[in-house]
């Protein structure tokens, strides 16, 4: 979810639709499961871990921080300079 687009082209085309796929070494079926989305649950309880994640403090400060650190940290100066841009128009 907050990965930059060419590491996360990388993950998708290559890893996540390799041998992985729909493994337990699946990244992104792994993070399904760690956000408490498993197998045998009903869907009145996916709904409820559904809305119980999107209004925790962990889960959201987790997420700003994941989206900080690929927008700021390790890239080419351009993209950093972009991210600030953006910012400059959302304020």
């Amino acid at each position: 979810m907050v990965q930059p687009y060419d590491s996360y082209r990388q993950f998708h085309v290559y890893e996540h639709h390799g041998a992985a796929f729909s493994t337990f070494d699946d990244r992104d079926l792994a993070a399904i499961y760690q956000l408490g989305f498993k197998l045998g649950k009903t869907v009145a309880q996916l709904y409820l871990n559904l809305l119980l994640t999107l209004f925790s403090p962990r889960f959201q400060l987790t997420f700003i921080y994941g989206r900080l650190k690929s927008n700021l940290v390790e890239l080419p100066a351009w993209r950093r300079l972009m991210t600030f841009c953006w910012w400059g128009v959302l304020v």
